[in-house]
């Protein structure tokens, strides 16, 4: 039989990982319109096709939750591969290749 004490402590241990993972269970896909909000660049990514912040069409290697692509050829920092991860449905994390990390939002939440 089990004591009303464990059961207790797993009720309120399931409840609190809920609420401490709230990012990965909201996180639905990178699709969509991103912004960088301290100086107004943005990208769109859809499937494997991404516009780059200086609007170039590309194509790049697509998860529901990440995205990488090299930067094409008429863009600044060419050749250089970009990596974007989904921390949630409204954040995403963009690293370059020398570790610099930037963090994007929706650009839907740029407006309010």
């Amino acid at each position: 039989m089990v004591s009303w004490k464990k059961l207790i402590l797993v009720l309120i241990g399931s409840t609190s990982a809920m609420f401490a993972l709230p990012g990965l269970l909201l996180a639905d896909q990178i699709d969509g319109d991103w912004c960088f909000p301290n100086d107004g660049r943005n990208l769109h990514i859809q499937g494997d096709d991404i516009v780059t912040p200086n609007g170039t069409s590309t194509k790049g290697d697509y998860t529901r939750h990440t995205f990488r692509y090299v930067v094409p050829d008429n863009d600044p920092r060419a050749g250089d591969e970009i990596n974007m991860r989904q921390l949630n449905d409204q954040t995403m994390v963009l690293r370059r290749p020398d570790g610099t990390e930037e963090t994007w939002k929706r650009c839907d939440l740029q407006t309010s």
